[in-house]
């Protein structure tokens, strides 16, 4: 299994989706939203390849739909690195 890491724009982006969530829907549908999210990253550890290419974005860059979010990654040779990740209706970009 892959270990999971974080660049700070996506640290960021999981910041103002908690907030944002907390602020229009409450504490509860808060933590439900952050554990699904949650259980996509631990999917991608076990299955890195999981998402799909996006060249647009980027060689070697893969997406994954996660609610109404798709995160942004790549695959290192020990790590699956989460680069950002943006709500389902924003123009996806690095």
């Amino acid at each position: 299994m892959k270990q999971l890491r974080f660049t700070p724009r996506a640290r960021d982006d999981i910041f103002s989706i908690r907030v944002y969530t907390e602020l229009e829907w409450g504490i509860e549908e808060t933590q439900r939203y952050i554990a699904a999210l949650s259980k996509r990253f631990d999917e991608l550890m076990q299955y890195p390849e999981i998402g799909v290419q996006n060249e647009q974005l980027g060689r070697a860059i893969r997406t994954l739909a996660a609610e109404r979010h798709v995160i942004i990654y790549r695959i290192d040779h020990d790590a699956v690195v989460i680069l950002a990740v943006r709500h389902q209706s924003q123009r996806l970009r690095l």
